[in-house]
């Protein structure tokens, strides 16, 4: 997995611009949402592609990018960015600092795992507030402001993994998430990763639905 992740880290940083999110805000209804991106079974770790294929008649590009999306899931179901990476004014200071990670829009839903991995650290931090760390080989991924966590300390994760709840514990001007990752010990953007992980759930859908509409139409023949 650590292959398939770094090769994907290092397309990712050699591009110049980043595709926009979604920005339809989430329903303000508190019910239960299944994972965006699950991962179900274990996948070869020689996936390595790192785009989405223009023609859809590239049958080896299209297996490959079915592989990966079991390994890479979307930390919240409707990403909105709120606050971005980088030097900023602090909400509570008023001063220049530097945000390690992105606040995302949430309305207390379920907080998944990115990817498959092991919660190295949980519990309650002064600044933020219920939080989960999770490892995953050479990357870290942070939540937190969580209303509740829902997985323990040395716990293995799959991406698209319910691992908590979204709220606005610790220093938090409002219900949102935090989410921090790491690569080799240093925190980067995490923006480009999930821009990669939504065109992979859109393609994926994408093709899914057509699986389904075909077998429907063979079962009508």
């Amino acid at each position: 997995m650590k292959r398939v992740l770094f090769v994907v880290f290092a397309f990712l940083y050699s591009v110049h611009g980043y595709s926009q999110f979604n920005t339809i805000r989430p329903e303000t209804t508190r019910k239960q949402i299944q994972p965006t991106v699950a991962a179900n079974e274990n996948t070869s770790n020689n996936v390595s592609i790192a785009h989405i294929p223009e023609s859809t008649k590239d049958e080896t590009a299209k297996i490959k990018l079915l592989k990966l999306r079991k390994y890479l899931a979307l930390p919240v179901d409707t990403i909105i960015t709120t606050s971005s990476y980088g030097w900023r004014n602090d909400p509570f200071t008023g001063k220049e600092k530097f945000h390690k990670g992105i606040d995302l829009a949430t309305d207390y839903n379920y907080v998944y795992s990115v990817m498959p991995g092991k919660v190295i650290n949980a519990g309650k931090d002064k600044l933020l507030g219920n939080f989960i760390e999770i490892e995953h080989g050479d990357f870290k991924t942070i939540y937190g402001h969580l209303y509740q966590n829902l997985v323990d300390i040395k716990q293995a994760v799959e991406a698209g993994q319910p691992i908590g709840i979204s709220g606005s514990t610790g220093r938090s001007t409002g219900e949102h998430l935090h989410f921090q990752m790491l690569f080799d010990g240093q925190t980067i953007d995490p923006k480009p990763i999930l821009n990669f992980i939504q065109s992979i759930a859109d393609w994926t859908k994408g093709e899914f639905s057509d699986i389904i509409t075909s077998e429907i139409k063979k079962a009508k023949q």
